[in-house]
């Protein structure tokens, strides 16, 4: 299953596989893999993020926030992405938050 943890403004973690069909063939990963990793491409363009990617696993982390808002919009995209697919997929991915 795949674990996403939401820090609002801070960040978000991914960790884990879908295991919803073999590699390469996964739509389940491979949606809340693009959706993530675009959240963070766009991240690192307007604030200071600090990110590590490995197999099965992605943290980033939000040090500076030159644009405080437009962070937290990224963010909630990502909470409203991963939602709708856990809606469809809820054996295979689940969205969580951080609490404070």
């Amino acid at each position: 299953m795949i674990q996403v943890t939401v820090d609002k403004y801070k960040g978000y973690k991914v960790e884990g596989h879908a295991l919803y069909a073999e590699p390469g063939k996964d739509i389940v990963c491979a949606s809340v893999s693009a959706l993530s990793q675009s959240v963070l491409l766009q991240l690192h363009s307007m604030a200071d993020i600090d990110y590590r990617y490995t197999d099965g696993l992605l943290v980033v982390r939000v040090v500076g926030t030159g644009r405080p808002k437009e962070v937290q919009a990224l963010l909630d995209l990502l909470i409203t992405g991963v939602s709708e697919i856990e809606k469809q997929y809820p054996d295979h991915v689940r969205l969580n938050f951080k609490e404070e």
